[in-house]
């Protein structure tokens, strides 16, 4: 499993576990997540890879 990071904008951003990024995607709206930096939701989610 990777790790992604899920970002909805400069101030919301989610780090999961998933193997890809749409899994990462819906776990992030799922509520499964690593860490929360986040203040609020204003645009669709992004996944990115975070290296190892």
């Amino acid at each position: 499993m990777k790790k992604y990071n899920v970002i909805w904008s400069e101030r919301h951003a989610l780090i999961v576990k998933a193997e890809n990024k749409d899994e990462a995607i819906e776990k992030a709206m799922q509520g499964e997540v690593i860490s929360d930096d986040s203040i609020e939701i204003d645009s669709p989610p992004e996944a990115f890879e975070l290296s190892k």
